[in-house]
């Protein structure tokens, strides 16, 4: 069973006021103190002094450039900090072939790598990503479709530049 409809209009009870009474007297109260009503009409602002905002599409455009550049200076910067350690990496994917996008990753190449440092590179890379998704892959531990495939797509530091 429904609850039973709320009826519009005047209260069933003779001393109740409806909710338009009710504003009325609250209205009449206030200015019989002198304070003055709480809503105040305001023009709306005339056309000129209205902010215009960019196109979707070019915002969309602007923020994915802004990670792209972010993104290589900070891959350009991990190669230079690993090259110093004597390690042989390169980037492929999305950013080396250009179609790095706002939910793309960067994807990092180790050639080769003194054997201490085999697994530790992935800290190395994640200091220097400054909050940038990317995967660190081993060039002897990928199968070759995939291996020649990213050699063949392989950026090295001057390139990010």
């Amino acid at each position: 069973m429904s609850p039973p409809a709320r009826r519009r209009g005047r209260p069933a009870k003779a001393d109740a006021l409806s909710p338009a009474e009710r504003a009325r007297r609250y209205r009449a109260r206030r200015r019989a103190l002198g304070l003055k009503p709480r809503v105040v009409w305001t023009p709306a602002e005339p056309a000129h002094a209205r902010v215009t905002f960019l196109p979707l599409d070019s915002q969309r455009a602007a923020r994915r450039h802004a990670r792209e550049r972010a993104a290589r200076a900070a891959a350009a910067a991990v190669l230079r900090r690993l090259r110093e350690r004597g390690v042989r990496a390169g980037v492929f994917g999305s950013l080396a072939a250009g179609r790095f996008d706002l939910h793309s990753d960067v994807d990092f190449l180790v050639l080769e790598c003194p054997p201490q440092l085999r697994y530790r590179i992935e800290t190395e890379v994640e200091r220097g990503m400054h909050g940038i998704r990317f995967d660190v892959a081993y060039a002897d531990e990928m199968r070759e479709p995939w291996r020649s495939r990213a050699l063949a797509q392989l950026r090295h530091e001057s390139d990010l530049r």
